[in-house]
């Protein structure tokens, strides 16, 4: 445009700006008027350039928009017909661009939908390797394409909880599969994540998907007790979600090892609100003063009473932890604790490995040593995601099952199930999977229903005869209907080759061992919900 403007000045001069304006814009459809210049045959070197410029930069952007046009229908038919057994992530926030990339770096195939092809993590996403759909991704239509029928995962990760679950219902309707297609859905809310999963495991299956629902930030809390043990006294500063998460875990780990009955876990909640925090974990876990003393302290992490260390009041703190939802404040909190509690180990919980954080990462002041514990990094794995509360009860199911074979001398040789987890056909585990899916629907036959692990010191629901019983039918009826839907028939003698069973048969037509093998599924019932993080409670 600028050479433009001026060549027609030198070819045509005497005339408005306006028209020299016009006249340039006419060059991008090749069109060059000599009208009213001196020497028609002499073009200026800045017009001979701008006329070949910009009709190259008219073709350039007609053909990228052709390309963006026909690429995005092109990459959607091949996820379509040629992609099979991969992850599909609907939301490329900072959770599932960071789940989307972990994946892929684990060697899975992912496509990703986003919506806000503009979005920088669209473009990160590509140059990792990950095939990337721009589009609503609440369009059944897309989530199609996006091959949900032959998909191995689907996650839905974007930032908005009311988005998420709009996917959810969405790919709910759009999928058509015989096996259920395993389906995590990210919830940001505070412990909502933990009530929908309890939930969907009290509902149990739920159409062609098996729903799970988790939060990122609430599988951080166990490792970062792995990795750095509170001790007796434990210092927490920040009573947000993350820090009441630290709280409870910690608690709950103190009372597995010690016991109701041994000294119980010390812990100041430190931060502005720690007082209405501290009273709303002790509502919400009731015999959480059994197993721990915990003191809410009301002191701004920025003010100078938190930097004096006047929330200590003279206990001999063995651990603290940093749970401040911004970076830059819990970084400074750190310094802080550090400096007025010297010799104590300070681990700062941050959302991003920055620059600054990795600065301040070793440093020794006041002689305790800040580590970081990057949030995001380390919550959003695959081996964490697939990990839930499917999963785990089904691993644990399959655990107990082992446990019961072996001791009654059955041995691989007799049944080619009883093999560890991760050496198990996926067609045994998907078996095993459904068994926990239906967990919720036999409970609710003997008026009990699921919920939340929070009384750690309880005994917990024994059932009767008639009720150990009466679920003990409704599993086999399950996995009969479950078995002829995978073409499996009835037959006097086993045949794993042409998927012939002699188990295949009613309830009152089994012989006694073998009902035994769900009524020991049964029984089973509550230490394993518990293993999983859930409890059986009686309705009243």
């Amino acid at each position: 445009m600028v050479l433009g403007v001026i060549g027609f000045r030198a070819f045509v001069p005497g005339r408005r700006f306006t028209e020299y304006l016009y006249r340039s814009l006419q060059l991008f459809v090749i069109y060059v008027d000599p009208g009213g210049a001196p020497s028609p045959e002499q073009v200026p070197v800045a017009l001979d350039a701008a006329r070949f410029l910009a009709p190259a930069a008219a073709a350039a952007a007609s053909i990228r928009a052709v390309l963006g046009l026909f690429g995005q229908r092109a990459t959607r038919a091949w996820v379509r017909y040629f992609v099979r057994d991969h992850v599909v992530v609907c939301g490329l926030g900072p959770v599932g661009a960071r789940l989307a990339a972990e994946f892929h770096a684990a060697g899975h195939r992912v496509v990703a939908v986003e919506a806000d092809g503009s979005a920088a993590a669209v473009h990160d996403s590509r140059a990792a390797g990950v095939i990337v759909l721009v589009g609503d991704p609440t369009d059944r239509a897309l989530l199609r394409k996006a091959g949900l029928a032959t998909a191995r995962y689907l996650i839905v990760a974007s930032d908005d909880d009311g988005t998420n679950a709009d996917v959810a219902l969405a790919a709910r309707d759009a999928v058509v599969r015989r096996r259920p297609l395993p389906c995590f859905v990210h919830v940001a809310h505070p412990g909502l994540s933990v009530l929908l999963a309890e939930a969907a495991l009290a509902s149990g299956r739920n159409g062609h998907l098996q729903m799970e629902f988790f939060n990122a930030l609430e599988s951080v809390p166990p490792m970062v007790l792995d990795e750095f043990p509170p001790g007796g006294w434990m210092l927490v500063a920040g009573p947000g979600r993350l820090g009441r998460a630290m709280v409870v875990h910690a608690a709950r780990r103190w009372s597995a090892e010690r016991g109701a009955t041994g000294p119980r876990l010390r812990v100041i909640l430190v931060g502005s609100g720690a007082g209405q925090a501290t009273a709303e974990v002790c509502l919400q876990y009731p015999r959480l003063d059994q197993v721990c003393d915990l003191r809410g302290v009301d002191v701004d992490v920025a003010s100078p009473q938190f930097e004096q260390g006047a929330y200590a009041d003279g206990a001999e703190v063995t651990g603290a932890y940093v749970a401040v939802d911004d970076d830059a404040s819990g970084l400074q909190a750190a310094l802080s604790v550090s400096k007025a509690l010297p010799h104590v180990p300070v681990v700062v919980l941050t959302a991003q490995h920055s620059g600054l954080a990795t600065l301040v990462s070793g440093i020794r002041s006041g002689g305790s040593a800040i580590a970081l514990f990057d949030v995001l990094e380390r919550s959003c794995r695959p081996g964490l995601l697939l990990n839930g509360t499917i999963e785990l009860l089904a691993q644990a199911i399959h655990a107990d099952y082992l446990r019961t074979q072996r001791a009654a001398g059955r041995t691989v040789a007799d049944n080619q199930s009883l093999r560890d987890w991760d050496e198990l056909a996926e067609s045994t585990r998907d078996t095993n999977r459904a068994q926990a899916a239906d967990v919720g629907t036999k409970l609710a036959a003997v008026g009990c229903r699921i919920q939340r692990w929070t009384d750690w010191t309880g005994d917990g629901v024994t059932f009767d005869a008639g009720e150990v019983e009466r679920m003990a039918e409704l599993e086999h009826e399950r996995w009969c209907r479950d078995q002829k839907a995978g073409g499996w028939t009835f037959g006097p003698v086993r045949d794993d080759q042409r998927k012939v069973t002699p188990f295949l048969a009613p309830w009152d037509q089994l012989s006694d061992d073998v009902k035994e093998y769900d009524r020991n599924a049964v029984r089973a019932l509550p230490e394993l919900l518990t293993y999983a993080g859930f409890e059986i409670v009686r309705l009243r």
